[in-house]
Protein backbone atom coordinates (compact mmCIF):
# COMPACT_ATOMS: atom_id res chain seq x y z
CA UNK A 1 0.00 0.00 0.00
CA UNK A 2 1.64 3.49 -0.81
CA UNK A 3 1.60 5.56 2.08
CA UNK A 4 2.70 9.31 2.39
CA UNK A 5 3.58 11.98 5.02
CA UNK A 6 4.42 14.82 4.62
CA UNK A 7 7.95 15.68 5.97
CA UNK A 8 8.77 19.43 4.53
CA UNK A 9 6.74 22.74 4.38
CA UNK A 10 6.57 25.24 2.18
CA UNK A 11 8.59 28.23 2.66
CA UNK A 12 5.72 31.62 2.60
CA UNK A 13 7.25 34.79 1.83
CA UNK A 14 7.11 37.07 5.12
CA UNK A 15 5.10 39.64 3.59
CA UNK A 16 2.48 37.83 2.37
CA UNK A 17 -1.27 37.98 4.17
CA UNK A 18 -3.97 35.36 4.14
CA UNK A 19 -7.42 36.01 4.53
CA UNK A 20 -8.17 36.15 8.36
CA UNK A 21 -11.28 34.84 8.37
CA UNK A 22 -8.99 31.65 6.75
CA UNK A 23 -6.53 32.11 10.03
CA UNK A 24 -9.93 30.72 12.14
CA UNK A 25 -10.02 27.50 10.93
CA UNK A 26 -8.05 26.39 13.55
CA UNK A 27 -10.58 27.05 15.77
CA UNK A 28 -13.07 24.93 14.11
CA UNK A 29 -11.03 21.96 13.86
CA UNK A 30 -9.86 22.28 17.94
CA UNK A 31 -6.45 23.46 16.79
CA UNK A 32 -4.11 25.75 18.00
CA UNK A 33 -1.50 27.71 16.99
CA UNK A 34 1.49 25.95 18.85
CA UNK A 35 0.07 22.56 17.59
CA UNK A 36 1.95 21.01 14.53
CA UNK A 37 -0.19 19.17 11.65
CA UNK A 38 1.38 15.73 12.20
CA UNK A 39 -0.62 16.05 15.61
CA UNK A 40 -4.24 14.51 14.67
CA UNK A 41 -7.11 12.87 16.20
CA UNK A 42 -6.43 9.51 17.14
CA UNK A 43 -9.98 8.03 15.27
CA UNK A 44 -8.95 9.73 12.10
CA UNK A 45 -5.18 8.63 11.63
CA UNK A 46 -5.90 8.55 7.70
CA UNK A 47 -8.33 11.64 5.58
CA UNK A 48 -8.30 9.60 2.51
CA UNK A 49 -7.67 5.90 1.72
CA UNK A 50 -8.13 3.63 -1.53
CA UNK A 51 -7.81 0.00 -1.01
CA UNK A 52 -7.74 -1.78 -4.09
CA UNK A 53 -9.99 0.57 -6.01
CA UNK A 54 -11.19 0.22 -10.02
CA UNK A 55 -13.78 2.19 -11.67
CA UNK A 56 -15.46 1.16 -15.29
CA UNK A 57 -17.53 3.73 -16.93
CA UNK A 58 -20.61 2.41 -18.55
CA UNK A 59 -19.59 1.51 -22.12
CA UNK A 60 -15.95 1.26 -20.62
CA UNK A 61 -13.69 -0.99 -22.62
CA UNK A 62 -10.86 -0.84 -19.45
CA UNK A 63 -11.05 0.62 -16.11
CA UNK A 64 -10.33 4.43 -15.64
CA UNK A 65 -8.68 3.46 -12.58
CA UNK A 66 -7.59 0.13 -11.75
CA UNK A 67 -6.88 -1.68 -8.28
CA UNK A 68 -5.52 1.76 -6.92
CA UNK A 69 -4.53 1.61 -2.88
CA UNK A 70 -2.71 4.80 -1.61
CA UNK A 71 -3.40 6.76 1.67
CA UNK A 72 -2.81 10.50 2.89
CA UNK A 73 -2.63 10.92 6.63
CA UNK A 74 -4.82 13.55 8.16
CA UNK A 75 -3.52 17.13 8.07
CA UNK A 76 -1.24 15.93 4.89
CA UNK A 77 -0.84 18.41 1.62
CA UNK A 78 -0.43 16.64 -1.65
CA UNK A 79 -0.29 17.23 -5.16
CA UNK A 80 -1.65 15.08 -8.24
CA UNK A 81 -0.31 15.40 -11.55
CA UNK A 82 0.04 13.50 -14.43
CA UNK A 83 -1.25 13.02 -18.08
CA UNK A 84 -4.11 14.07 -19.54
CA UNK A 85 -6.32 10.88 -19.68
CA UNK A 86 -3.95 9.76 -16.68
CA UNK A 87 -6.91 8.70 -14.14
CA UNK A 88 -6.85 11.88 -12.27
CA UNK A 89 -10.46 13.16 -13.16
CA UNK A 90 -12.11 9.71 -12.13
CA UNK A 91 -10.25 9.92 -8.58
CA UNK A 92 -11.67 13.51 -7.95
CA UNK A 93 -14.98 11.87 -8.77
CA UNK A 94 -15.05 9.50 -6.27
CA UNK A 95 -13.32 11.76 -3.59
CA UNK A 96 -16.43 14.31 -4.01
CA UNK A 97 -18.49 10.99 -3.76
CA UNK A 98 -19.94 11.76 -7.48
CA UNK A 99 -18.98 8.01 -8.21
CA UNK A 100 -18.33 5.24 -5.94
CA UNK A 101 -16.48 2.37 -7.38
CA UNK A 102 -16.42 -0.53 -9.18
CA UNK A 103 -14.47 -2.91 -7.10
CA UNK A 104 -12.79 -1.78 -3.86
CA UNK A 105 -13.05 0.25 -0.98
CA UNK A 106 -12.98 4.42 -0.47
CA UNK A 107 -12.53 5.62 2.98
CA UNK A 108 -13.03 9.51 3.49
CA UNK A 109 -12.40 11.21 6.99
CA UNK A 110 -12.49 7.75 8.44
CA UNK A 111 -15.97 6.92 6.80
CA UNK A 112 -16.56 3.55 4.54
CA UNK A 113 -18.37 5.49 1.95
CA UNK A 114 -19.93 2.56 -0.16
CA UNK A 115 -21.74 2.02 3.26
CA UNK A 116 -23.31 5.06 3.63
CA UNK A 117 -26.95 6.39 3.02
CA UNK A 118 -27.62 9.26 0.65
CA UNK A 119 -28.05 11.47 3.48
CA UNK A 120 -24.73 10.52 5.19
CA UNK A 121 -23.08 11.20 2.14
CA UNK A 122 -24.46 14.31 1.86
CA UNK A 123 -23.63 15.49 5.16
CA UNK A 124 -19.49 14.27 4.40
CA UNK A 125 -19.58 16.57 2.08
CA UNK A 126 -20.44 19.55 4.12
CA UNK A 127 -16.77 18.61 5.86
CA UNK A 128 -15.38 18.80 2.15
CA UNK A 129 -14.60 21.87 0.00
CA UNK A 130 -14.50 21.17 -3.26
CA UNK A 131 -12.79 23.36 -6.04
CA UNK A 132 -14.05 22.58 -9.49
CA UNK A 133 -12.25 22.79 -12.60
CA UNK A 134 -15.88 23.64 -14.33
CA UNK A 135 -16.58 25.56 -11.16
CA UNK A 136 -19.84 24.51 -11.08
CA UNK A 137 -21.71 28.10 -9.56
CA UNK A 138 -25.55 28.39 -9.88
CA UNK A 139 -26.38 31.31 -12.22
CA UNK A 140 -29.38 32.39 -10.11
CA UNK A 141 -27.35 33.27 -7.64
CA UNK A 142 -24.93 36.29 -7.27
CA UNK A 143 -21.26 35.46 -6.11
CA UNK A 144 -22.05 36.30 -2.73
CA UNK A 145 -24.68 34.07 -2.80
CA UNK A 146 -22.70 31.04 -4.40
CA UNK A 147 -20.08 31.66 -1.54
CA UNK A 148 -22.34 31.78 1.46
CA UNK A 149 -23.96 28.32 -0.04
CA UNK A 150 -22.03 26.20 1.90
CA UNK A 151 -22.98 27.94 5.25
CA UNK A 152 -26.48 28.26 4.32
CA UNK A 153 -26.98 23.84 4.66
CA UNK A 154 -26.20 24.57 8.62
CA UNK A 155 -28.94 27.29 8.57
CA UNK A 156 -28.70 31.04 8.66
CA UNK A 157 -25.17 32.04 8.09
CA UNK A 158 -24.13 34.89 11.45
CA UNK A 159 -23.22 38.10 11.08
CA UNK A 160 -19.72 36.73 11.67
CA UNK A 161 -19.83 34.33 9.11
CA UNK A 162 -21.13 36.80 6.26
CA UNK A 163 -18.52 39.09 7.05
CA UNK A 164 -16.12 36.30 6.56
CA UNK A 165 -17.80 35.80 2.42
CA UNK A 166 -17.12 39.74 2.32
CA UNK A 167 -13.48 39.17 3.53
CA UNK A 168 -12.94 35.81 1.57
CA UNK A 169 -14.07 38.04 -1.49
CA UNK A 170 -12.07 40.86 -1.05
CA UNK A 171 -8.84 38.89 -0.75
CA UNK A 172 -9.56 36.88 -3.79
CA UNK A 173 -10.28 40.30 -5.52
CA UNK A 174 -13.99 40.20 -6.07
CA UNK A 175 -15.36 42.31 -3.76
CA UNK A 176 -16.61 44.86 -6.04
CA UNK A 177 -18.33 41.78 -7.69
CA UNK A 178 -20.36 40.66 -5.20
CA UNK A 179 -23.53 41.18 -6.59
CA UNK A 180 -23.01 40.14 -10.28
CA UNK A 181 -23.91 36.93 -11.79
CA UNK A 182 -21.71 34.52 -12.49
CA UNK A 183 -22.79 34.58 -16.22
CA UNK A 184 -21.29 38.24 -16.08
CA UNK A 185 -17.81 36.71 -14.83
CA UNK A 186 -14.35 36.05 -16.76
CA UNK A 187 -12.77 32.16 -16.50
CA UNK A 188 -10.50 33.61 -13.62
CA UNK A 189 -13.15 35.16 -11.82
CA UNK A 190 -15.39 32.24 -11.97
CA UNK A 191 -12.52 30.04 -10.60
CA UNK A 192 -11.87 32.44 -7.71
CA UNK A 193 -15.44 32.37 -6.62
CA UNK A 194 -15.81 28.81 -6.86
CA UNK A 195 -11.89 29.09 -4.40
CA UNK A 196 -13.95 31.14 -2.35
CA UNK A 197 -16.89 28.99 -1.91
CA UNK A 198 -14.68 25.96 -0.79
CA UNK A 199 -12.52 27.45 2.11
CA UNK A 200 -15.68 29.37 3.56
CA UNK A 201 -16.71 26.85 5.70
CA UNK A 202 -13.07 25.54 6.82
CA UNK A 203 -12.81 22.64 5.67
CA UNK A 204 -11.24 19.06 6.91
CA UNK A 205 -10.59 18.00 3.30
CA UNK A 206 -10.07 20.28 0.33
CA UNK A 207 -9.78 18.99 -2.77
CA UNK A 208 -9.00 21.51 -5.80
CA UNK A 209 -9.06 20.33 -9.00
CA UNK A 210 -6.66 22.56 -10.99
CA UNK A 211 -7.44 25.49 -9.28
CA UNK A 212 -4.89 27.72 -10.98
CA UNK A 213 -5.48 27.03 -14.30
CA UNK A 214 -7.92 29.93 -15.13
CA UNK A 215 -5.84 32.51 -13.03
CA UNK A 216 -2.68 34.52 -13.79
CA UNK A 217 0.92 33.38 -12.11
CA UNK A 218 0.58 35.63 -9.07
CA UNK A 219 -2.89 35.22 -8.55
CA UNK A 220 -1.94 31.33 -8.41
CA UNK A 221 0.55 31.65 -6.00
CA UNK A 222 -1.51 33.75 -3.87
CA UNK A 223 -4.09 31.13 -4.19
CA UNK A 224 -1.74 28.44 -2.81
CA UNK A 225 -0.57 30.37 -0.48
CA UNK A 226 -4.39 30.25 1.08
CA UNK A 227 -4.25 26.49 0.65
CA UNK A 228 -0.87 26.08 2.60
CA UNK A 229 -2.37 28.07 5.71
CA UNK A 230 -5.23 26.04 5.80
CA UNK A 231 -3.00 23.31 6.01
CA UNK A 232 -0.68 24.72 8.26
CA UNK A 233 -4.52 24.88 10.65
CA UNK A 234 -5.08 21.24 10.08
CA UNK A 235 -7.04 21.06 6.24
CA UNK A 236 -5.84 18.25 4.15
CA UNK A 237 -5.19 19.06 1.07
CA UNK A 238 -5.50 17.12 -2.04
CA UNK A 239 -4.53 19.47 -5.35
CA UNK A 240 -4.30 18.33 -9.25
CA UNK A 241 -2.28 20.19 -11.51
CA UNK A 242 -0.62 20.29 -14.83
CA UNK A 243 1.79 22.91 -13.54
CA UNK A 244 5.51 21.73 -13.18
CA UNK A 245 6.92 24.32 -11.41
CA UNK A 246 3.66 24.52 -8.80
CA UNK A 247 4.70 21.35 -7.89
CA UNK A 248 8.30 21.62 -7.69
CA UNK A 249 8.22 25.14 -5.98
CA UNK A 250 5.99 24.38 -3.22
CA UNK A 251 7.48 21.42 -0.89
CA UNK A 252 5.25 19.24 -1.35
CA UNK A 253 5.10 14.97 -2.16
CA UNK A 254 2.99 14.52 -5.39
CA UNK A 255 0.79 11.20 -7.15
CA UNK A 256 2.12 11.05 -10.32
CA UNK A 257 -0.76 8.89 -11.61
CA UNK A 258 -0.81 7.58 -15.07
CA UNK A 259 -2.79 4.64 -16.95
CA UNK A 260 -5.08 4.55 -13.41
CA UNK A 261 -2.72 3.75 -11.13
CA UNK A 262 -0.37 5.41 -9.36
CA UNK A 263 3.21 5.07 -10.84
CA UNK A 264 5.27 7.49 -8.48
CA UNK A 265 5.10 9.53 -5.10
CA UNK A 266 7.55 12.43 -6.07
CA UNK A 267 9.17 14.14 -2.76
CA UNK A 268 8.42 17.97 -2.25
CA UNK A 269 10.17 20.04 -4.00
CA UNK A 270 11.98 17.67 -6.96
CA UNK A 271 11.36 17.29 -10.73
CA UNK A 272 8.18 15.72 -12.16
CA UNK A 273 9.08 12.99 -14.14
CA UNK A 274 9.13 12.76 -18.03
CA UNK A 275 7.10 11.27 -19.89
CA UNK A 276 9.94 8.56 -21.11
CA UNK A 277 11.04 8.16 -17.46
CA UNK A 278 7.77 7.13 -16.42
CA UNK A 279 7.67 4.62 -19.75
CA UNK A 280 10.93 3.34 -18.62
CA UNK A 281 9.80 2.75 -14.92
CA UNK A 282 6.91 0.57 -15.63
Amino acid sequence: MLATRVTEKPKLSKDFTVCECCLSAAALHGYNGHQSNNRVKKDLLYMIRFENVSYTYPQGEKPAVNDLTFELPSGSFHFLSGPSGAGKTTIFKMLYLDILPTEGKTMLLGKNVGNLSRNEIALLRRQMGIVFQDFRLLDNLSVRENVLLPLTLHGAPSAEQEKCVDEILDWVGLGHKTHEQPERLSGGEKQRVGIARAVVNRPKLLIADEPTGNVDTAMGKRILHLFCELHKHGTTVLLATHDRELVENFGFPCLYVQDGCIKKIIPGGQELPKQSEIEDAA
